[in-house]
């Protein structure tokens, strides 16, 4: 049996703390803000955001786009546990949970603290969805005044009815809430990892990691969980599946996009033809640069055609590319055709002159069809991919090819989900899972 979050909270109580109680008659929003650990979690916030402002700027990147830094994963842990602590540190004063207070900007509890039960989240199985009912614990108030989901507390949630036997966690809200401060319009956390030769070692440090048992609370073997994606509120998504939902993505290919995350891209390419080892990468070091010939990858890079010294883009993230699908164990390495492994280097004369950001053309671009630049080509072969990254194992065919994911609506209590809500979720669901079907050559 996993501990109820009340159960958790109380784990966490240090023997001998030396915390004052609450005063009798202050105001809980007196004893709160009070809190020798209510200022260290607003520092926390504040300094985790100006680190994720850090990676944005260094993509360069003004919109609200996906965030999938490889860092994330442990921002959002700081963010965590920084809050725990002081969510421990009110219980043992005393302090009851209450909603958002007016007079606080930031505030621990979300807008159920008090309203679903005894500290355990109301979890309700409707059907294809898991929702999640905050208690307050969930959801809770940010620097910015605005409703913020704790990943960990809602996968915890999810796995206190179900068992760890999904690979993938995929949480949306009904209702407008930030994700790290209103950086990401979507985030992708990496949770776990067992392959090798797909780059996780070059930033990493190591091709296995597994930080499952945080979000399970199950250390008694290895989490199946590989990956945590907030895609935000439900809402934002259109009903067409070919109308353009971010820049040339559909939500098909968006959403795609962000569970590819997994595998890609973190590949570096020898130096024997010319360019560096990052060559091929662009945004956040986990997006394909927007010179690679990604062939058009859901992850970024561009379908490049032409003729030395004249090249242009055309279709832009309608697929997975061959180099994603040997990433995912959907192919082997054979099927990556060498006469297409190529980057540009050195761009001149480009067509529009900036980019969908109002940039300058560079490695961290948003992919974008219809552009032309002036470049040299740089090919490179398997052998150089290897080299740098080692071979894939396991390889296709004794690859894991089917996956199962779990999707979470996280609600508040005066907004519960309806019928109509969780059938357009199902829709979703089924109109990524027969794209996924499809780009993966229906392996």
């Amino acid at each position: 049996m996993r501990p109820t979050l009340a159960a958790a909270l109380a784990a966490l109580l240090v023997a001998g703390s030396t915390v004052p109680p609450a005063v009798a008659g202050t105001s809980r929003a007196d004893a709160v803000t009070s809190d020798p650990h209510y200022e260290a979690w607003i520092q926390t916030m504040r300094e985790t955001d100006v680190r994720v402002q850090e990676l944005r700027a260094l993509d360069a990147e003004t919109a609200r786009a996906c965030g999938a830094h490889d860092e994330l994963q442990q921002i959002a842990l700081r963010k965590h546990h920084a809050r725990m602590r002081l969510l421990e540190s009110l219980q043992k004063r005393g302090v009851q949970p209450g909603p958002p207070d007016e007079d606080v900007t930031a505030w621990p509890w979300g807008p159920g603290a008090g309203r679903t039960g005894p500290d355990t989240p109301r979890l309700l199985d409707k059907g294809d969805t898991a929702e999640i009912v905050d208690d307050g614990y969930i959801v809770y108030t940010n620097i910015n005044a605005r409703p913020e989901v704790d990943a960990v507390l809602a996968a915890r949630a999810f796995y206190q009815r179900f068992d760890d036997e999904y690979d993938f966690l995929v949480m949306f809200t009904n209702f407008p809430s930030e994700l790290f401060e209103g950086r990401f319009l979507a985030y992708h956390i990496i949770v776990s990892n067992k392959d090798e030769g797909i780059g996780f070692k070059h930033f990493f440090g190591d091709e296995e990691f597994d930080i499952g048992p945080t979000f399970t609370q199950d250390d008694s073997r290895p989490s199946r969980l590989q990956s945590f994606l907030h895609l935000n509120d439900m809402h934002l998504y259109p009903e067409s599946t070919e109308e353009p939902f971010f820049r040339e993505y559909t939500y098909p290919a968006f959403i795609a996009h962000e569970i590819c995350h997994r595998w890609g891209a973190r590949m570096l390419v020898c130096t024997d033809h010319g360019g560096q080892l990052g060559s091929l990468l662009g945004r956040g070091n986990v997006h394909w640069s927007y010179f690679f010939n990604s062939e058009g990858s859901v992850l970024e890079g561009n379908l490049w055609d032409g003729q030395e010294p004249h090249f242009s883009t055309t279709t832009t993230t309608d697929r997975f590319g061959p180099l994603d699908l040997y990433l995912m164990g959907m192919a082997p390495l054979s099927e990556v055709p060498e006469s297409r492994l190529f980057f540009l280097q050195d761009q001149t004369n480009c067509f529009p002159e900036k980019d969908l950001r109002d940039d300058f053309f560079n490695p961290g671009s948003p992919p974008q069809s219809g552009v032309s630049c002036d470049a040299a080509r740089i090919d490179f072969t398997h052998d150089c991919l290897v080299a740098v990254n080692g071979p894939r194992r396991p390889a296709y065919p004794n690859t894991r090819r089917d996956f199962n994911a779990a999707t979470i609506m996280v609600t508040l209590p005066d907004k519960p989900a309806t019928s109509t809500e969780l059938g357009t979720l199902d829709v979703m669901r089924q109109n990524v899972a027969a794209w996924f079907h499809e780009k993966t050559l229906q392996r």
